[in-house]
């Protein structure tokens, strides 16, 4: 039995987890509390009483601000839908810029944009007017003149003077227009959904997206470049309306990434979600199957990736609910994902670690295995030890509704388990490694083996009792028994970590990253019986930046 135990198991790998942080899993923190409906908009700013997450959207009093313990209205917010979010100082202070469909902002007359200044609302010049009269994009741009906010949505004027179709420039204090602005598009008129700034070569340029086939006098199909004079065409454009745009460097330079574009761009093949390197259109690998409403760059600390949200539940070929990962060859799911559409993505630090987290707003009202109301958290890694890959399920459910407390491993058939806890001690040093690691709450003298992979598997599996979320090249770094359900490795008598690693083959460079679990027997068949369940469990997971 033993013999198949140890076969069985090292087939896979899993990883490690750190003393109290943790990283690449879903929070609770809104599992009680969050927006009242809707969310379009995410955004980072600091009003002037410290960072905090704005939130707009379809709620009221439609947009909001989370500190990291509290909801907060902007005043009595707008009387409808806010749609985008923009940080800019406009000569008179740094100031959140709030678009949407909105008439009102704070009883003040503000069609489709208002600005905030911390404490009140004001609106900029006479507003949008026309079609939705409303702002769904914003982008800061310096197109020679000065740095300016670039709006778009879908107006007729701006400041009820400059005639810019869907788009129009404000630099302070007055409005202009860009061209004659955007035509074609839908029912009801052009519509510009994205705006991104970006330097194809050839210099820093202001990139439109949405719905339109016009830029100017020129012909473009749903998108096009502004350099600050004239409108041009990104080739033939995409065979469909464009709702996300974002600068992304996949190892082979900046690229400009668009959403979702439908299944061509340039006449290439492109499954929703397509890349602009400048001169010509490409893949993002096999995209999703369905469309991409958020694209955002994000550092999870193991690496810059390119998230794309939306009515996703394939990439990639495999399951990715609504959200996913793309680290410029693969493409990766987030846990389990999230239940529902994503309308709007932002990068924040909520000052709970070091390290900021990725914010994923929509319908949605579950993140992995937990409630998540209308905004779900994705945890960053920050520092050299995190844990991750917890079986409390903010990743995934455990095999067999063995649900583990906060920041373990799915329970075990212990009577009173509480999930199995992996932590290490000392430091991961390759010139002073004194990492030991050490797991409590297994069974008393569970056979358990500590091991090491190099990737992350997002997706994580069932594995035994418990769950699995590391792959790659696997090493069987130690095998111990443990006592009174603790065990601890390396020991006294064995080598460090990382020449341990060496030793199996895999030489550990500074600045690299490895993963570890523990896998224990725990021998009742009759706990999690086969097929969802087996006879062994696993802690835990731990993620470690050696240096």
């Amino acid at each position: 039995m033993r013999r198949l135990f140890l076969a069985v198991v090292f087939a896979v790998a899993f990883h490690p987890a750190l003393a109290l942080a943790q990283c690449l899993n879903w929070s609770t923190q809104f599992s009680q509390t969050g927006p009242g409906g809707q969310v379009l908009a995410l955004l980072s700013h600091d009003d002037g009483s410290g960072p905090a997450l704005f939130v707009g959207g379809g709620f009221n009093p439609n947009i909001v601000k989370w500190n990291g313990t509290a909801w907060t209205p902007l005043g009595s917010g707008t009387d409808d839908a806010v749609t985008a979010l923009a940080s800019w100082d406009d000569g008179s202070g740094p100031a959140l810029f709030v678009g949407g469909v909105f008439l009102n902002a704070g009883g003040t007359l503000a069609p489709g944009i208002a600005r905030w200044n911390g404490s009140s609302w004001a609106n900029v010049g006479v507003g949008l007017w026309g079609l939705g009269h409303g702002a769904l994009a914003f982008a800061v741009y310096d197109d020679g003149s000065g740095p300016a906010l670039f709006v778009g949505g879908s107006f007729v004027t701006a400041g009820g003077t400059a005639t810019s179709t869907s788009i129009a420039k404000w630099d302070g204090t007055t409005w202009s227009s860009l061209g004659s602005g955007m035509g074609g598009g839908g029912t009801y008129g052009p519509v510009v959904r994205a705006l991104a700034v970006y330097n194809d070569g050839n210099g820093r340029a202001l990139y439109a997206g949405g719905q339109f086939t016009t830029a100017g006098s020129v012909s473009a199909n749903y998108i096009a470049k502004w350099d600050g004079t004239s409108w041009s065409a990104l080739g033939s454009g995409t065979e469909n309306e464009i709702d996300a745009l974002v600068v992304f460097d996949d190892g082979t330079g900046p690229a400009l990434y668009a959403g979702p574009g439908g299944g061509h761009a340039g006449g290439i093949p492109t499954f929703g979600i397509a890349k602009w390197n400048g001169t010509s259109w490409s893949s993002v690998g096999n995209g999703p199957n369905g469309a991409a409403e958020a694209l955002c760059v994000f550092d999870d600390g193991t690496g810059p990736g390119l998230y794309a949200a939306g009515s996703i539940f394939t990439i990639g070929g495999m399951t990715a609910r609504h959200i996913a990962r793309w680290d410029g060859t693969r493409w990766s799911a987030l846990g389990a994902g999230l239940n529902s559409w994503v309308y709007a993505l932002a990068v924040h630090n909520d000052g709970q670690d070091s390290a900021p987290d990725l914010y994923a707003g929509g319908n949605l009202t579950q993140a992995g295995a937990i409630p998540s109301i209308h905004v779900a958290e994705w945890h960053g890694c920050a520092g050299n030890v995190n844990s991750f890959c917890f079986g409390d399920g903010t990743v995934a459910a455990c095999p067999c509704s063995n649900t583990g407390n906060s920041l373990r491993g799915c329970k075990n058939s212990s009577t009173n388990s509480l999930g199995a806890l992996l932590r290490s001690t000392g430091n991961p040093a390759l010139g002073n490694d004194t990492l030991v690691f050490h797991a409590t709450d297994e069974l008393p003298s569970s056979l358990t083996i500590f091991f090491q992979g190099n990737a992350f598997v997002s997706t994580s599996a069932n594995f035994g009792d418990g769950l699995r979320c590391a792959g790659g090249s696997l090493k069987r770094l130690y095998v111990k028994n443990a006592s009174g359900g603790a065990v601890s490795a390396p020991d006294v008598a064995d080598s460090s970590v990382h020449t341990r690693s060496a030793a199996l083959g895999d030489s550990i460079l500074p600045g690299t990253i490895r993963y570890y679990q523990t896998y224990y027997r725990d021998p009742d068949p009759s706990f999690c019986p086969t097929p969802s369940g087996n006879t062994f469990n696993s802690t835990n997971g731990m993620i470690i930046v050696w240096h």
